[in-house]
């Protein structure tokens, strides 16, 4: 009840406040629904001494098990250097100096478990519940991303156990990547939409996008936690996996990131509507509510429908309704929405924008505001480093040694 009246408090006094920012904060200082999380402060949302596990290892101890469950050979190396058990795909290496203390680690705890890959959820007992914030639904959706699918989806592996890969209209070998995939990790399933996905002036109902991305999330039980998965994105799958602790009931989890930009070996940052460092994009998690909302839908802020990631949090704006009204777009829900609160995470994946093959480079930079480089991000006073960002997420080698994973020549 008194979320509501904080709301409603705030709703009246912003009537009569015309500057937009001024009522942007108000309405953040009376309801406090936006926090944002520090690298510093994160540990102190998990129970302890599980902080004290999961900081021990890093994201390559568990994908080189991982790699090596696929691979069927047993962890009897100190040092593991495994290349990934694609052969749809490009392979690459990762090198692991702690794969074999992680799996001595994971089978005394009672974490490991034959029927799923290896991760930071073995750490705690909670990510095994269904039901829980730790163990979410990885919502991904896939047309002809050959180039960065594989390398993203191994990504994700130590943060999320299982989850629903949609695609639709495939013929640059996604396809066989994913059932590739889906068959190594058979907690995540391949959904293969049966129909075209049509953005201009689409006739029949099948061919909508919002008919196709509802048809992905049906898949996904009620009451259960997802997470929106771009695959031209890679993950830093500790920090993804730490944020998650950040959630309650009804709250909205906003990823941070930053969109690269990668020429001649060196690191550009990419403008955004939101500067060079997204605090809160279009990659988000909560839980499917089909008592309040229907139909989890996309929208779209361009009306030109030519963005169209993200998810409509609570009531539909005047913008939307438009787009709505020509039938791109599908809600049904109560008055007020649901949720409590929007927590962002620290700095926890990389965009590759500009590796999409259908993305024109020069048009899409145009649009965006351009670039600047890396280090030129790191020195300006506004930039959030080692606050919300570890500076290790900047460190332009450990970039470029992420983008190299990429299938480029595709």
């Amino acid at each position: 009840m008194l979320i509501y009246v904080k709301r409603y408090l705030a709703k009246f006094l912003c009537a009569f406040i015309p500057i937009k920012s001024l009522r942007q904060k108000l309405r953040q200082k009376i309801e406090n629904r936006c926090i944002t999380i520090t690298k510093d402060a994160i540990d102190s949302f998990i129970p302890k001494p599980i902080p004290q596990s999961i900081n021990a290892f890093c994201n390559e101890d568990f994908l080189a098990l991982n790699f090596a469950k696929e691979h069927n050979l047993p962890i009897t190396q100190e040092n593991l250097n495994l290349s990934s058990a694609s052969k749809t795909s490009k392979p690459y290496f990762i090198q692991s100096h702690r794969a074999l203390s992680l799996n001595g680690s994971i089978s005394e705890g009672g974490g490991q478990n034959n029927n799923r890959h290896y991760g930071f959820f073995c750490f705690d007992k909670d990510s095994n519940n269904p039901k829980s914030y730790l163990n979410p639904w990885a919502f991904v959706r896939v047309k002809n991303e050959v180039r960065t699918l594989r390398a993203s989806l191994d990504s994700i592996l130590p943060a999320i156990q299982r989850g629903v890969i949609g695609y639709n209209d495939c013929n640059d070998g996604s396809e066989e990547i994913i059932l590739e995939f889906c068959k190594s990790y058979p907690s995540f399933i391949p959904i293969k939409y049966p129909h075209n996905v049509i953005f201009q002036s689409p006739v029949k109902e099948e061919n909508k996008f919002y008919t196709y991305y509802n048809h992905i999330v049906s898949y996904i039980p009620n009451d259960e936690w997802f997470i929106k998965i771009d695959v031209d994105h890679i993950y830093d799958a500790k920090k993804l996996y730490k944020s998650f602790y950040l959630l309650k009931q009804n709250d909205i989890l906003a990823l941070s990131r930053i969109d690269c930009l990668i020429e001649n070996d060196r690191v550009y940052l990419i403008n955004s509507s939101k500067g060079f460092y997204m605090r809160a994009g279009d990659q988000t998690m909560r839980k499917v509510d089909r008592y309040n909302y229907e139909r989890i839908v996309p929208l779209d802020t361009s009306l030109q429908l030519k963005y169209h990631d993200s998810l409509i949090i609570g009531n539909p704006t005047t913008q939307q309704k438009a787009i709505m009204q020509k039938g791109y777009l599908s809600y049904e829900g109560k008055k007020d929405s649901p949720y409590r609160k929007v927590c962002r995470s620290e700095l926890c994946h990389y965009h590759f924008p500009a590796v999409k093959a259908s993305r024109i480079r020069e048009e899409y930079l145009s649009k965006r505001g351009g670039a600047i480089l890396l280090q030129d991000f790191i020195k300006n006073k506004d930039c959030p480093i080692n606050t919300e960002i570890d500076s290790e997420m900047l460190n332009e080698r450990h970039i470029l040694a992420l983008y190299s994973r990429f299938d480029l020549e595709r």
